[in-house]
């Protein structure tokens, strides 16, 4: 059971206000502006679920209003996601999430629709949609980006089911949502989505400001050549420094039945040799 200081401190504002207070983040407005969002979101999807009886009992699905990140790169718009989606779990009111790369959901969304056509569904989306949302109420996508025709008539109708069942989402992109897809075939098709996604969440840029995954690169070797003890011990170095000595685990992340091994997973940075991921027989996804 958590108590209330506990609770307090689950939220991204007071994650990023501890961090900025120990030196590790230099304090940024946007940043703090979204972080405050995030917390106002966390309040509402628990207020939410704390009415879910009487919903039941009217049989209504009023999905709580989702948030929009987007700005340029290096902006903190993926350590903002982490810090939200840490923060859930230690609001006991608060219902399940689960976070991936868009990519992998688009994989996952595909995958889902095909073993429900395999299943020889009625509609193989909206059994897809069910699927989908009996992970979790609360879906969060990091660098949301649609580049082709297929992801895009995919999204348009799979996420009107899965909105329709009460699934808020909360995403971080590198665009606006009205550019997504910008000049692709047929995005006239695609604009329903767009509508859709604008009135389901809440816009919010990270303005124009410091990059600080740029900062942080520019100050260590892109190469390492030729690799012995000396470059070896220079590339561990940079792995501690990019990942603010994080703990340090192993990772296996399974894609399409294959099984691909990071041996050093500090936060979101991976640490792989070249034979690990491209001499092994991995398939083509």
């Amino acid at each position: 059971m958590t108590s209330p200081s506990d609770r307090q401190l689950a939220y991204p504002s007071r994650h990023l206000a501890v961090k900025i207070a120990a030196g590790d983040f230099t304090e940024d407005q946007a940043q703090m502006a979204a972080a405050t969002r995030l917390d106002d979101l966390i309040d509402r999807l628990c207020r939410c679920q704390s009415q879910n009886w009487v919903r039941k009992i009217f049989s209504l699905v009023q999905p709580v209003t989702g948030l929009y990140l987007y700005g340029g790169v290096g902006r903190g718009k993926t350590m903002l996601m982490d810090m939200f989606v840490n923060s859930l779990p230690i609001h006991t009111a608060a219902p399940k999430a689960w976070r991936l790369h868009f990519h992998d959901f688009m994989v996952l969304a595909q995958d889902s629709i095909h073993a429900a056509r395999q299943a020889a569904a009625a509609d193989p989306i909206e059994a897809a949609a069910e699927m989908l949302v009996a992970r979790g109420r609360v879906i969060c996508f990091d660098e949301m980006e649609v580049r082709d025709i297929a992801d895009a008539m995919i999204l348009a109708r799979l996420f009107s089911s899965l909105l329709e069942r009460g699934m808020t989402v909360v995403a971080t992109s590198n665009r606006h949502v009205d550019d997504l897809y910008k000049d692709g075939l047929h995005r006239d098709r695609f604009l329903p989505f767009i509508d859709l996604l604008k009135s389901r969440c809440e816009m919010v840029e990270l303005g124009a400001g410091v990059d600080w995954r740029s900062n942080v690169l520019a100050s260590i070797s892109t190469w390492y050549h030729p690799l012995n003890a000396s470059t070896k011990t220079a590339l561990d170095l940079a792995f501690k420094h990019v990942t603010d000595r994080q703990a340090v685990t192993s990772e296996t992340i399974r894609v399409a039945g294959r099984d691909i091994i990071i041996a050093k997973v500090a936060g979101d940075i991976g640490y792989a040799s070249f034979a690990s991921l491209c001499d092994a027989p991995l398939a083509a996804r």
